[in-house]
């Protein structure tokens, strides 16, 4: 079994995941961001392939900083880099699937690549205002607000409606984040896994 968690950056998505691996420890963690950071620390080819199309690579490794920066000044940098890691990070997480029998894929952009990595259960989009996303986002990461909205409105435009119209039949769960931690898992407690 496969499921799916995603949502813009601030929504919750990895708050919900990791809730539901305590909830449910048989079920593997698959954090597609770290799985990510990981292989764009150690693989010399993915290094060398993001330095060849930002510059970014210094003494032999990404200055993620530096990168950010560039990648986060217009949608198609933000489609340049994921054209260059999406190859490296999508048969990573299949072989992490691999070897396990139930798994959540916590993965913010998985709209846009959920039909190459498995076939999921179910798939939960968690929602939250634009204000919440950014008051959670400061406190993390210590990013001005400015900053933050320009990356939020990049990743909007980046997914474009990444959901479909709910549908019968529709793999998405949706699911709104606008209020308490404890409101937040209550919903994800109504959701069944089987």
């Amino acid at each position: 079994m496969i499921i799916g968690v995603s949502g813009y950056t601030g929504s919750g998505k990895s708050t919900v995941a990791e809730y539901l691996c305590k909830k449910y420890p048989h079920i593997s963690l698959i954090d597609a961001d770290k799985a990510a950071r990981k292989l764009m620390l150690e693989n010399t080819r993915l290094i060398s392939d993001v330095g060849n199309g930002f510059d970014v690579v210094e003494n032999g490794a990404i200055n993620f900083g530096k990168l950010g920066s560039i990648v986060f000044e217009s949608v198609e940098n933000i489609k340049k880099l994921n054209s260059i890691t999406f190859p490296y990070i999508i048969p990573e997480i299949k072989n992490l699937l691999k070897s396990t029998q139930a798994a959540i894929i916590d993965a913010p952009l998985l709209p846009l690549v959920l039909s190459q990595i498995s076939e999921c259960k179910f798939a939960i989009w968690v929602e939250s205002d634009i204000e919440k996303r950014v008051e959670r986002l400061q406190k993390r990461t210590g990013l001005d607000a400015c900053t933050i909205k320009n990356r939020i409105q990049k990743q909007i435009q980046l997914m474009s409606s990444p959901l479909p119209e709910p549908v019968e039949g529709n793999i998405w769960r949706i699911v709104e984040n606008n209020s308490t931690v404890e409101d937040l898992f209550g919903k994800i407690d109504k959701i069944s896994l089987k």
